[in-house]
């Protein structure tokens, strides 16, 4: 797997279109780690129950075609694109399917702070760490 070089990124966020139960969402996380791995796509997918936040990472054509998979995906609803450029290399180059409480005896904030520790780009990490705040928030109150 081609790690350095000219990457292409998609960072996106979605929500949820229905409730996904654990075994779909498992299975989902399996079959697209098994797809990432063989196109070459690395990258960051969290998932707080109610919405997906996720860095793709790789030659441009896998990255849009991965993505083109998830446009097209009926679990996913309202996607916003945060980024989509060409950086030098990649930020998330172990690919990782988190959801809550993935780890045992970890947060979903803990789990994600350690996810990201090691991305250079501040703003990047911010916003992975943003989203696993406010899923804690919202678990906390009740919400999601």
């Amino acid at each position: 797997m081609k790690i350095g070089g000219n990457v292409f990124r998609i960072i996106y966020a979605s929500r949820v279109s229905r409730p996904l139960a654990s075994a779909e969402l498992a299975l989902l996380c399996e079959v697209a780690t098994d797809r990432n791995l063989a196109d070459g796509i690395t990258g960051l997918f969290l998932f707080d129950g109610l919405r997906f936040l996720q860095a793709i990472e790789g030659e441009r054509e896998a990255v849009e075609a991965t993505m083109g998979r998830i446009a097209r995906d009926v679990r996913h609803h309202e996607i916003d694109y945060v980024q989509r450029i060409h950086v030098g290399e990649r930020e998330f180059p172990r690919w990782s399917m988190q959801m809550p409480s993935d780890r045992t005896g970890t947060t979903f904030l803990e789990t994600v702070k350690a996810d990201v520790a090691q991305v250079r780009d501040p703003y990047l990490r911010a916003q992975f760490i943003g989203f696993a705040k406010l899923a804690s928030l919202w678990r906390r109150r009740g919400e999601g």
